[in-house]
């Protein structure tokens, strides 16, 4: 247990994940941009 929460301190992996969140906001952002443009154009 106390290996695991060693893990999730180290600031590598806190920079990964930090990384990662926002490259998935950024694509879901860019998704729902592109869903409303195909909303948009079909109407």
């Amino acid at each position: 247990m106390n290996y695991i929460i060693y893990i999730i301190q180290s600031n590598k992996v806190k920079t990964f994940v930090n990384i990662f969140c926002i490259a998935n906001f950024i694509n879901y952002g860019a998704l729902r941009n592109y869903l409303i443009m195909l909303n948009n154009l079909k109407t």
